[in-house]
């Protein structure tokens, strides 16, 4: 999928700027990967452009990036099956189920952290679905839950939680 979105338009500016987003799909290539470089599968990855308009009436590349989506986002998200030894933990039996099922349970858990108060906590929610919540599904969902684990600890206030990370993780036998 490619999105493409004007993120800014500035025309009364001393030079005037659009500015573009757009999402993608890909795969790193490291010109000189090192040590540390793995081998990746497909990632999403979000290309930024800042465009000026030069006096000639030509629009011009003033700068441009592109990160990942989850760097551009600011969390790491995952998307993944519960293991059976995961499953074991969690409900005490070594038979693992049938997995064949129409609604499926997804339970879906952010760390999360309100900056302006030094506050770190998680919440959790779960879900029944036929499908894995996307990304923006799967944020959508847990947003309430971290307003309302922020809202207990501080009370009410002006609160601005940021997600560091989100796991979605299906449970077996569900």
């Amino acid at each position: 999928m490619t999105l493409i979105q004007i993120r800014g338009f500035e025309p009364d500016a001393e030079s005037p700027r659009v500015r573009v987003s757009w999402r993608f799909a890909g795969r790193r290539r490291f010109i000189d990967p090192g040590p540390n470089a793995k081998a990746e599968g497909e990632n999403t990855f979000v290309g930024l452009l800042d465009l000026t308009l030069t006096g000639s009436g030509q629009w011009q590349l003033s700068s441009g990036h592109v990160e990942t989506l989850d760097g551009y986002l600011g969390y790491v998200f995952t998307s993944r099956r519960e293991t059976p030894d995961e499953y074991r933990k969690r409900t005490g039996s070594s038979v693992l189920p049938d997995s064949a099922r129409n609604h499926r349970v997804f339970r879906l858990t952010s760390g999360f952290a309100e900056h302006d108060e030094k506050l770190g906590s998680m919440a959790s929610v779960e879900v029944r679905r036929e499908t894995a919540p996307t990304r923006d599904e799967a944020e959508k969902l847990i947003q309430p839950a971290i307003w309302d684990a922020t809202v207990q600890t501080l009370g009410d206030g002006d609160w601005r939680p940021s997600m560091n990370w989100l796991d979605v993780i299906e449970l077996l036998g569900e």
